[in-house]
């Protein structure tokens, strides 16, 4: 009996490979496209110190809901020039939110 279930399980899993080996898993028939991101690196070093961007989260809304005060805060990229001037400010799309109780 017991060699019976050995010779069961030794079948079973044969053809268990055998019918996973049909199967083709390589995209070599079909390669897929994917896309190439290129980066340029040869940019002035002065150039791309301005263009980097500080975040900064800047109160957007204040309000009380149920009993609770909740502040809305937007972030926001700054960008500066070489002596600190604010040259541009853009909003994103991200929030963040504190609610606390109100006494």
């Amino acid at each position: 009996m017991k060699n019976g279930l050995m010779f069961f399980g030794f079948i079973t899993i044969l053809s268990v490979i055998a019918f996973l080996n049909e199967f083709n898993f390589s995209n070599e028939d079909n390669p897929v496209d994917v896309p190439v991101i290129h980066f340029n690196f040869e940019d002035n070093e002065e150039e791309s110190k301005t263009h980097i961007p500080i975040l900064e989260y800047r109160l957007d809304k204040k309000e009380e809901i149920d009993g609770y005060i909740v502040e809305t805060y937007r972030e926001f990229e700054i960008y500066k020039d070489e002596n600190g001037k604010v040259i541009q400010t853009i909003p994103t799309e991200n929030y963040e939110f504190i609610r606390y109780k109100k006494y």
